[in-house]
């Protein structure tokens, strides 16, 4: 439903829907922020690191995900947006990097690390599709890496396999 103010108009003498226009362009803006950020991440050796990404979530998500809040459509969609993107620069599975050969947005560590401090703390609740489909990603590739690690040590060596991803073997408790 647009809003607009009855006495504003146009030339043409119907109301002007400032609000929507707005909020188009913001979101055109933000949009197109996230998409240069990650063809830069994708073409270049530049990776984001846990610090950047605390920032990125911390801007976009902040405290708005208490079950308590109500935020505007904008913010949701911009959220929205912010999952996808998320799940697009998710690092590839191993097992798809060869096919890929792309260069990851980030290190594994930093995703596995913003898939336990933030992914996976977000109240169910106030989880849209985006969130879900961007949390499924990131529990994919922690899955994998967990089950590598279990399947490639040997009980001896099983600490030595989790100390390559400190992150994830804190998680885990392996």
């Amino acid at each position: 439903e647009l809003k607009h103010d009855d006495d504003d108009d146009g030339d043409d003498g119907r109301p002007i829907a400032m609000p929507q226009r707005s909020a188009e362009r913001q979101m055109m803006n933000f949009r197109a922020r996230f998409d240069f950020l990650q063809f830069i991440l994708q073409f270049s050796a530049l990776r984001l690191n846990s610090q950047q990404l605390d920032d990125l979530w911390h801007i976009v998500i902040g405290d708005t995900l208490r079950e308590d809040r109500t935020i505007s459509y904008i913010y949701r969609a911009e959220q929205n947006y912010f999952f996808k993107w998320l799940k697009d620069i998710c690092p590839p599975s191993t097992s798809a990097v060869a096919l890929h050969k792309q260069s990851a947005a980030m290190a594994v560590d930093d995703a596995v690390n913003l898939f336990h401090s933030k992914l996976g703390c977000m109240p169910r609740k106030t989880m849209t599709s985006d969130s879900l489909q961007c949390l499924h990603q990131y529990f994919e590739l922690v899955y994998e890496l967990a089950t590598k690690q279990s399947t490639s040590s040997s009980p001896s060596t099983a600490n030595a396999g989790a100390s390559a991803h400190p992150d994830l073997s804190a998680a885990l408790d392996v």
